[in-house]
């Protein structure tokens, strides 16, 4: 009786830690459209791993948003992510992973400098919690700019992939 205990416990056990994971999306980063670096084969995109934009200099944005108060947000600029595939669009979609997208002119960009947090205050996002990636503008730096409800619809959380156009 003892094991057949031990054998539901455990099944029950491998079924709730399976479905909590299931809810975790990796870190990735899928850049298609107009770019010049690709790395697929028959695909014109570029797929950046976690290990790589870890590897690009993190810049960090202290600043609140509508859904958060004031945290650490840490990532690599978008403007070094898209230089780094090559873009030359004059605007960008950013895609998450529920499909809500935003079309975002590349010159607001170039303006305001966001970073695509995968960390706030030193803890790794989730999906749940906004990640696994975050487009965060510095706002509380220029509210007057960042808070109209306009430019508060481009903070995208959970990044999925990006079109540049």
């Amino acid at each position: 009786m003892a094991s057949y205990r031990t054998c539901i416990v455990t099944c029950a056990a491998l079924f709730l830690g399976s479905a909590v994971h299931a809810h975790d999306a990796p870190l990735s980063l899928e850049v298609s459209g107009d770019i010049a670096s690709v790395d697929s084969v028959g695909r014109h995109d570029y797929v950046f791993s976690s290990r790589e934009l870890h590897a690009m200099r993190a810049y960090a944005i202290t600043t609140s948003t509508n859904w958060t108060p004031v945290r650490k947000w840490v990532g690599p600029r978008l403007t070094d992510v898209l230089n780094r595939v090559g873009a030359s669009g004059t605007r960008i979609r950013v895609i998450a992973f529920d499909d809500y997208s935003q079309v975002i002119p590349m010159a607001f960009i170039e303006k305001h400098q966001p970073v695509l947090a995968y960390e706030a205050d030193g803890k790794p996002l989730k999906l749940e919690d906004f990640g696994p990636l975050f487009l965060i503008f510095p706002r509380d730096a220029d509210p007057e700019a960042l808070t109209s409800i306009s430019n508060t619809r481009r903070f995208v959380f959970e990044v999925r992939s990006i079109e540049v156009q």
